[in-house]
């Protein structure tokens, strides 16, 4: 989907990230999202973060380093005041001590919003 979407399949990738409840599905729609890389009305930053939050807390190490990924991708291409909720998400996903590989994954992506600045 991320060779042929473009920004007006975010609405629906992002869905689907919402919707299904297939870890695999939800990692691959996220990984399809950052590699479009924009996200002009947050559909998909909203989707990963209250898939974040509590009660639907994603728990699946492949969906969340695919989060972590493609919101810093969004973050780093939209700017603020996505970026604000990129940041936010990312620190979420810091305290996910259970998940080492997205935890890092998302220190990657914070560092590279200090390289950029």
């Amino acid at each position: 989907m991320s060779y042929i979407g473009s920004r007006e399949t975010i609405p629906f990738l992002a869905n689907l990230f919402s919707r299904d409840p297939e870890a695999l599905v939800k990692a691959a729609a996220a990984e399809a999202i950052g590699k479009i890389g924009v996200d002009p009305e947050g559909h998909a930053l909203r989707a990963f973060e209250y898939a974040l939050l509590p009660p639907f807390r994603l728990l699946d190490e492949t969906a969340l380093t695919a989060v972590a990924a493609a919101t810093g991708a969004l973050s780093r291409f939209s700017g603020p005041p996505l970026s604000d909720a990129g940041v936010r998400i990312l620190t979420i996903l810091l305290r996910y001590d259970n998940f080492p590989i997205a935890r890092a994954q998302a220190q990657r992506e914070l560092a590279s919003f200090r390289r950029f600045n």
